[in-house]
C-alpha cells in the first residue's frame, strides 16, 4: 500500500480534494490524508459545489 500526504496552509479545499482524487483513483492500494500547517477548521464552499459534467479527472 502507498501512503500519501497531502498538506496546505488551512486544509479548507486544495488538499482535501487531492485526498479525495488520490482515494478514488487508488482504490485499496492507497491510504490519502490530509492535513493544514494552520487548520482553519472550516471547509471553503468552493469544492462543495458539483463537479461540472465535462470536467473528467
Amino acid at each position: 500500500m502507498t501512503s500519501f500526504l497531502f498538506v496546505c496552509i488551512e486544509n479548507a479545499n486544495r488538499s482535501q480534494m487531492a485526498q479525495a482524487f488520490a482515494t478514488m483513483h487508488g482504490g485499496e492500494q492507497v491510504a490519502a490524508y490530509s492535513a493544514g500547517s494552520r487548520p482553519s477548521g472550516l471547509s471553503t464552499p468552493k469544492p462543495l459545489r458539483p463537479w461540472p459534467s465535462w470536467a473528467t479527472i
